[in-house]
């Protein structure tokens, strides 16, 4: 008999409760926001709320730099891809998918997913002295509207799997009501914890990858179940990955952590998000591999999220 995965999984689902803006890249002025929410945002969520309960005697820097040491052995996330509810219907799971039409997300070419749910909203930054813009800050920002053309609301569906150490009920009790993305001030990026944190659901991740109790310290190990092609529903690390056998776009993915303060200089500034790590290139989310040898078909979830072929 097949012992149970070490790493339990929950399958979660997020309801937007405003606009959200899913940082991504700008294009001239228009700051453009991601389809889907990136497992890395959903893991710095996790690492913020969770510190003060995680890292208790710390403070300052120490405090996050804690929380992120016992995260990352004992949480993963995924990224969070659309699920539209339609009033009288299933619900449906929009994955991102390459293919001779371009990116689709579910049965919806990404042009299509953008008319339905995409808007955008002009501002700028104003100078505090004149009270005018101020130069070069005009910009407009796209966001993921909760309510679709059609009516249909705006859901998001991923994975998180936790082992001990890390309370479910804290992490519940983050997501039951939270805050992700950017312009959070002016009330975007609001989510609601719909279900999926009651009890384990199965080790089968997006219907695909199956998770193996293989673990050393660095991550649950997922098997393509059964062995042949596959969507990739995560970044996965270029330096790791079969190219000849991989058919998809490739990005930058990058962002910004909590600086301790060790530094010095008048440029210099310690806290939220004076660290920039260094960036990876990565398969984007949606990657097709068409082969049945890639590496086995076997990964590593690394702690941000990010995916590593698994040495074979």
């Amino acid at each position: 008999m097949n012992e149970p995965p070490f790493w339990n999984c929950y399958d979660v689902v997020l309801a937007a409760e405003s606009p959200l803006h899913l940082g991504w890249h700008s294009l001239g002025l228009i700051r453009r926001t991601r389809y889907y929410i990136p497992a890395r945002t959903i893991w710095g969520l996790l690492v913020a709320r969770l510190a003060p309960a995680l890292a208790r005697g710390y403070d300052g820097s120490a405090m996050y730099q804690e929380a992120r040491r016992q995260l990352a052995n004992a949480a993963r996330c995924t990224c969070f891809f659309p699920l539209l509810q339609r009033q009288g219907q299933e619900d449906e799971w929009l994955l991102p998918r390459f293919t001779s039409r371009g990116l689709c997300f579910g049965g919806l070419p990404a042009a299509e997913f953008e008319r339905t749910f995409v808007s955008s909203l002009a501002s700028a930054a104003l100078e505090a002295r004149t009270l005018t813009a101020e130069q070069g800050a005009l910009h407009d920002s796209e966001a993921l509207a909760p309510v679709g053309a059609n009516r249909e609301r705006l859901c998001f569906r991923g994975y998180i799997l936790l082992r001990q150490g890390i309370s479910l009920d804290a992490v519940a009790g983050v997501l039951r009501a939270c805050s992700v993305g950017g312009d959070r001030r002016y009330g975007w990026g609001r989510l609601r914890l719909l279900r999926g944190l009651a009890q384990p659901c199965s080790d089968l991740l997006f219907g695909t990858f199956r998770v193996h109790d293989r673990d050393s310290g660095e991550g649950p190990v997922l098997a393509v179940e059964p062995p042949g092609a596959f969507t990739l529903p995560a970044h996965l690390e270029c330096d790791t990955a079969a190219p000849e056998e991989l058919e998809g776009d490739i990005e930058v993915v990058s962002g910004r952590d909590w600086e301790a303060g060790t530094g010095s200089g008048s440029s210099f500034r310690a806290g939220s998000g004076q660290s920039f790590p260094p960036a990876r290139v990565c398969w984007a989310p949606g990657t097709v591999a068409a082969g049945r040898t890639v590496y086995g078909g076997r990964f590593r979830i690394g702690a941000e999220g990010i995916w590593e072929k698994e040495a074979s």
